[in-house]
């Protein structure tokens, strides 16, 4: 993209391709998302109207005419390029609240999923997880399985679903997947599962389809909150920011990686509760907590702090 912005330039770099709005305030990581979209060689925008350069803006129309979002200038942040500008309806309330524009990049195949497990959890979990997984068609040699809590620090490979597993000494609950940085290069993302999860059918399209086209140093399910953790990072900020204590709860962790991200993007999944089961048959009920558009179910129990499966 380059300035002014004129129908050229606009054709050159977004036309015919999914493009990405989000909102942002100027001076935070956040990037929340809006909506994906296309502005078409016909001038059309899908879900909003049309689109038309003026003045050296690129201007957003509804389809009554109307101004919907008009982008004057460009921005970096990560070696992303974004066109930067504002929905005309919508007045700032903290801060400079802007929406940015940019051609979506897919994750596609450059995503694995480390899971982070504890041995008095592995037995009777993990396999509902991988299970679920293998069935969906998710690439297993993507999958890495750190345990806490054991005996000695060692690596194997698990040849009945066919994933590497690293066990640690160290247990840090929900990100000891993240305590692990060896393996992390093998993909430019990870979605950290806890081992009390499985996916549901369609996990692997929707998971790869998942935009990163800013680069972002974090993909959060929703906004920051309890168990916000189960999330995609990319492998360099993991290398950069994994080194944890047992002194810190596992929100403290989270809630640490993101006050270190440059690059925070935030999908605002809905979130589905179902009644409270004995999913493993241990006596202990849990509620199942469906992340919808990406099919993803943890499976939560009343003791958040780490007890018995």
């Amino acid at each position: 993209m380059r300035l002014p912005f004129d129908s050229d330039s606009v054709k050159e770099a977004l036309v015919e391709k999914p493009v990405v709005l989000l909102k942002n305030d100027d001076s935070s990581s956040f990037f929340d998302v809006v909506l994906e979209t296309k502005l078409g060689s016909n001038g059309e925008v899908e879900g909003i109207g049309n689109w038309e350069t003026q003045d050296g803006a690129l201007r957003l129309l509804d389809k009554r005419g109307g101004l919907a979002y008009e982008f004057r200038g460009l921005e970096t942040r990560n070696g992303c390029v974004y066109a930067v500008g504002r929905n005309v309806l919508e007045m700032p309330t903290n801060g400079t609240r802007r929406v940015i524009l940019y051609p979506k990049v897919s994750v596609a195949s450059g995503i694995g999923i480390c899971v982070s497990s504890h041995v008095e959890y592995e037995e009777i979990a993990l396999p509902k997880l991988l299970k679920s997984l293998e069935f969906d068609g998710f690439d297993m040699k993507k999958v890495l399985v750190v345990v806490g809590g054991d005996k000695k620090d060692s690596k194997a490979f698990d040849t009945r679903f066919n994933v590497k597993i690293v066990r640690r000494k160290k247990n840090a609950l929900g990100f000891t997947a993240l305590c692990n940085v060896d393996e992390f290069a093998e993909n430019q993302y990870w979605l950290l599962l806890h081992d009390t999860c499985d996916v549901v059918k369609g996990f692997t399209q929707n998971l790869s389809s998942v935009d990163v086209g800013l680069n972002p140093d974090m993909v959060l399910i929703g906004q920051p909150k309890e168990y916000s953790e189960i999330a995609i990072y990319s492998a360099a900020f993991i290398r950069d920011n994994s080194g944890f204590t047992s002194d810190v709860k596992p929100n403290g962790y989270f809630l640490g990686m993101v006050a270190k991200a440059r690059t925070v993007m935030v999908l605002n999944i809905p979130m589905k509760k179902e009644p409270p089961k004995d999913i493993y048959g241990t006596g202990i009920k849990r509620e199942t907590i469906v992340l919808q558009s990406l099919g993803i179910r943890k499976f939560r129990g009343r003791n958040m702090s780490g007890g018995k499966p």
